[in-house]
């Protein structure tokens, strides 16, 4: 091949693979340098005031009295099937039997002690936020009147309250576990959901359960096994496939024959390659 074919063979790959490039630069949107946006500094978010986390407590209070009425139907239903139990000579029970009617009750009972034990916290707690809050640094607020709460308990001369060990934990829950600018509010329903009021479990397991937070509730991450990560890294190598480039379609291209390429540019025209041109043609010029 001569040195015009070689020449105009060049000129012609390079073209056809450059034009898609430049169809796609011309149709694309202008490719703007990002500048940086300037950030603001955060800014405290602002304390709920009296009246919404009293209302707050309200409803949480009234939830909790809701679900103490179903639960002593739930009882007095148990007690009227009690009338079906018969007792034979043979010292069977005839019907429902006592035994399993009396587990069903003792746990609705003790479901419906704990709503009790809760209710009653409440309206302590209602009570100390009405008559003694001024309105600011509620989370100083409430370790102090849960740590004064836990004191009286124990200090009573009829003997501690069942729920003194809860508002106690419940101090240091208020205390330590809010992150900056969170709610301490949250934070104490969020342990109330977590734990019993009879049988509290200690602050240190709920600081561990929090492992991501929107401020307003707390979700716990699962551990993932070693070889399940790998497992899927690997699938997702797998699904990756390496992006043609230019040089590769080059390389693509001049390793097959001159004489079998066809190049079709985008107005549709064959520009067939003809091995037998003589060489002495001119060479071809390019105006743009």
């Amino acid at each position: 091949m001569g040195k015009a074919k070689k020449t105009r063979l060049k000129i012609q790959m390079a073209f056809v693979l450059l034009w898609p490039w430049g169809v796609a630069l011309a149709q694309s949107p202008a490719i703007v340098t990002p500048h940086p946006v300037a950030t603001r500094a955060p800014q405290n978010t602002p304390e709920p005031t009296k009246a919404e986390i009293l209302d707050r407590l309200k409803s949480l209070q009234k939830r909790h009295h809701q679900e103490i009425v179903k639960l002593e139907e739930l009882i007095k239903n148990h007690l009227r099937d009690s009338v079906a139990v018969q007792i034979k000579d043979d010292k069977s029970l005839d019907g429902k039997n006592a035994e399993k009617i009396a587990s069903g009750i003792a746990e609705l009972e003790n479901k419906r002690a704990e709503l009790i034990a809760r209710r009653a916290f409440i309206d302590r707690l209602i009570l100390a936020l009405d008559s003694r809050w001024n309105g600011r640094n509620l989370q100083q607020f409430l370790e102090r009147q849960l740590l004064d709460m836990a004191t009286a308990d124990l200090t009573n001369p009829d003997g501690a309250s069942s729920i003194w060990k809860f508002i106690f934990y419940a101090s240091i829950v208020v205390r330590e576990v809010p992150e900056r600018n969170e709610n301490p509010l949250n934070i104490l329903e969020n342990y109330m959901d977590f734990t019993t009021v009879l049988n509290p479990k200690p602050p240190a397991e709920f600081a561990a359960s929090r492992h991501y937070t929107n401020k307003t509730q707390s979700y716990t991450a699962k551990a993932t096994d070693r070889a399940q990560i790998g497992e899927h890294v690997e699938s997702r190598l797998k699904q990756l496939k390496p992006a043609p480039t230019l040089q590769s379609k080059a390389a693509e291209m001049t390793s097959s024959e001159p004489a079998d390429i066809e190049i079709r540019l985008r107005t549709n025209n064959p520009i067939p390659f003809e091995a037998d041109e003589a060489e002495h043609q001119p060479e071809p010029t390019i105006s743009f």
